[in-house]
Formats: structure tokens, C-alpha cells, sequence
């Protein structure tokens, strides 16, 4: 029996509109430090090349305060626990650690070839065009590379939140021959909320007001629509940490392999 993609999806949704006030709360950190961040330092956010350390630094303590709502989904849906909104519990257990140690390797992947990118962005104009075409094609397959372990690893994020034995291993057992269903169903799952995001940022920025100045500080309908967009952020998250446990609890009841693998160690009171 394969894993229903439409079902899946719609389950996940459902399952962030029933338990939207749990996410909302877990979530609320994150968009008053992401409110406040727009406020008092929109400059240091929006400038350029000058202050992308600061931005890096900016989007780590924001991911931090993101974990307890992706680490509560996974743990509400793998076993069934009521969902949870004690913040600091799972802010500052040891699984969160580990959970933000899987989730910081792409991202620390991703800032160093972008920094590799734009160092070398000037230099490559007198590069020979065969060079460069090298060059190129090496940054694309590292890329997909990338991408692969990313997905297929994203499937031990949950296994993390229940503390199982072998998240890595099992996340590979998990998405071996499923690695485009996983990613078909991450990629619907998060399509409708990044409409949404995308869309709001396209008004805004094609408003005539937008036409602001960093001398002026910034406008208070703009923090409101920040405000909005992180809202509409945190639901995303849930979203797909939504779609990515139903994916794993799918499996372990598929593959007793997978279940013996992926067992928690201890269960949650």
C-alpha cells in the first residue's frame, strides 16, 4: 500500500487548523522577535552585503525559536500526544539540541556557497568560458546534492522529537524508493502558504508606498504586513512538519523494519 499524497496533505492541513491556537502560541516568539527585529533594526535587515553577517546571525535565533512548533507536531502526530504548548520544554530539552543540529547543517551549507558566491562573483567575468561552465555545472550538482540529502534526512527530524534510536537510519530507511514522493508531498504541502507569502510581498512591494527611505524608518503598515507574513510562516512550518511525520508514520506502519528502527526510546508524559 503506497502513501496517499492527497490524503496526506489534506491531513496535514487539517491538522494545523485544528490545533492553530497551539501553533500560534508556540509560533508567537518567533513572530514578535521577527516584528521587533523590523522595527528597531530594519536597517541593519534590509541593507546590503555590509550587514549579511548580522542577517546570518539574525535568521539562526529565529529558526531556534521555530523548533518547538515543528518538534510538538511531529511528537502530537507520531504518538498521538495531545498537542503541546509548553515552549521552554521543548526549546531547551536535549532532543531540541539535536533537532536544531540537523536543521543548522543545510543552512550553514547554504550561507558558506553563498559567501563562496559572492566572493567569487567579481572574479568570474575573466574566467575562461570553459572554466566557467565547469565552475557552474559543479555549483548545480552540488546543489541537487544537497537537496537530495536534505529531503531524504528531513524525515529524521521527527524520529528526533520522539527520541528514536536511530534517527539517521531510519530516515534513510524510510525514504529509500520514496525520495520524489517526499518531495512531491513537501513541495504541495508548503505551495499554498508560499502562494500566500509571495503573493502579499508582491503587493507590498509594487505599492506606491513602498517608496519609503531608510532615513524615515519604517512605516507601520510595512511591520504589519511583516507581522503578517511571519504568521502566515509559522503555519507553513507546521504544515510541513505535519506532512513530513504522517510520511513517517506511514512508513514505520508500512515496514517493520523501519518501526524496529525508529522506535522511541521513552515516551513523553
Amino acid at each position: 500500500m503506497g502513501i496517499p499524497l492527497i490524503k496526506t496533505v489534506i491531513d496535514s492541513y487539517r491538522f494545523a487548523i485544528q490545533n492553530l491556537g497551539g501553533i500560534f502560541f508556540l509560533g508567537l516568539p518567533f513572530i514578535v522577535a521577527q516584528g521587533f527585529l523590523m522595527w528597531s533594526a530594519g536597517e541593519l535587515l534590509f541593507t546590503t552585503d555590509a550587514n549579511w553577517q548580522y542577517r546570518i546571525i539574525v535568521d539562526y535565533i529565529l529558526m531556534i525559536l521555530l523548533v518547538p512548533v515543528a518538534m510538538s507536531v511531529h511528537r502530537a502526530i507520531i504518538l498521538d500526544e495531545n498537542y503541546d504548548t509548553e515552549f521552554w520544554a521543548n526549546l531547551l530539552s536535549l532532543r531540541s539540541l539535536k533537532f536544531l543540529a540537523l536543521l543548522l547543517i543545510p543552512s550553514i551549507m547554504a550561507d558558506a556557497a553563498s559567501f563562496a558566491f559572492k566572493t567569487l562573483a567579481p572574479q568570474l567575468s575573466i574566467l575562461n568560458p570553459s572554466i566557467l561552465f565547469s565552475m557552474v555545472s559543479m555549483f548545480i550538482v552540488f546543489v541537487l546534492a544537497c537537496c537530495y540529502v536534505g529531503v531524504r534526512l528531513s524525515v529524521a527530524l521527527p524520529l528526533i522529537a520522539i527520541e528514536a534510536s536511530q534517527p539517521i537510519k531510519g530516515a534513510l530507511l524510510a525514504t529509500k524508493n520514496h525520495f520524489w514522493k517526499l518531495f512531491l508531498l513537501t513541495f504541495l504541502s508548503v505551495l499554498p502558504p508560499m502562494a500566500c507569502i509571495f503573493l502579499i510581498t508582491y503587493a507590498t512591494m509594487m505599492s506606491e508606498q513602498i517608496n519609503w527611505g531608510l532615513q524615515s524608518g519604517f512605516p507601520n503598515w510595512l511591520i504589519a504586513f511583516t507581522i503578517l507574513l511571519n504568521v502566515i510562516a509559522v503555519i507553513s512550518v507546521a504544515i510541513m512538519a505535519a506532512t513530513i511525520s504522517y510520511f513517517m508514520k506511514y512508513r514505520r506502519e508500512q515496514d517493520p523494519s523501519i518501526a524496529a528502527a525508529t522506535e522511541a526510546e521513552r515516551q513523553f508524559s
